[in-house]
């Protein structure tokens, strides 16, 4: 879990941030979750170089973000936790082999579904 606060740094497009490293076997598949009630999250993947991978807004359905990535040569991905606009509040990251259950989402307070 974390929080997105204003003392978080700024991406490029003036957006609050949270880095994740993933680590494990070198070439796994991961699916990365990024669910929020607070705000509409906006989950980005980088490169060992910090060069943006992928991102997504909505593919966890209702405001949520997933990603599938795969681990670098060196066992690890880079993931960053933001939103689109300017939400601030809690979150939590999900990370497993598989996508992971449906759940009620909020998105800023106001409800959808995760798909």
């Amino acid at each position: 879990t974390g929080e997105l606060t204003v003392e978080d740094p700024d991406l490029p497009n003036d957006t609050k941030a949270d880095a994740w490293l993933l680590s494990g076997e070198p070439g796994r598949v991961l699916v990365v979750d990024l669910v929020s009630q607070d705000f509409d999250a906006y989950l980005y993947s980088l490169t060992s170089g910090a060069e943006e991978y992928a991102s997504d807004d909505d593919s966890a359905g209702s405001c949520n973000s997933r990603l599938r990535v795969t681990l670098g040569d060196d066992g690890t991905r880079l993931v960053v936790a933001s939103s689109l606009g300017y939400g601030l509040g809690e979150y939590r990251i999900r990370v497993g082999d598989r996508a992971g259950p449906t759940e009620p989402g909020y998105c800023g307070g106001q409800q959808g579904d995760i798909r």
